[in-house]
């Protein structure tokens, strides 16, 4: 993710992204901005309990959500945002496809499979 990007969701939700854990970035593309961005406004309605990232990242094609603990609705939210990836092109965020005919698998929609 862009160093911009980075710093918006990181500066929107301090509780999520703050200062306990030491923030190494989002290594995800700036297609799942919106993805990681209503997760967290989503993690924010339970009072009960707000979980803290220990990473968020991409792994074999879809989003990877860590946080050093949540309540078992927020994990629900967590999992949701993983499958909602599996369907969203990593790179520009438009509806796309696991692809796996590269070394690495990504989620991308046609036009970025076509310009990579």
């Amino acid at each position: 993710m862009t160093p911009e990007k980075d710093a918006e969701l990181v500066a929107k939700y301090p509780l999520i992204f703050g200062t306990k854990h030491p923030h190494f970035g989002f290594e995800c593309g700036d297609g799942w901005f919106d993805l990681i961005d209503n997760l967290c406004s989503l993690l924010m309605i339970d009072k009960t309990l707000t979980p803290v990232a220990t990473q968020v990242k991409e792994k074999f094609g879809t989003l990877r959500f860590y946080v050093n603990q949540a309540t078992d609705y927020q994990y629900e939210l967590i999992d949701r945002a993983g499958t909602l990836s599996e369907i969203t092109c990593e790179v520009c965020g438009q509806p796309g496809e696991l692809d796996f005919k590269r070394s690495w698998i990504k989620c991308l929609c046609e036009g970025c499979k076509t310009s990579k």
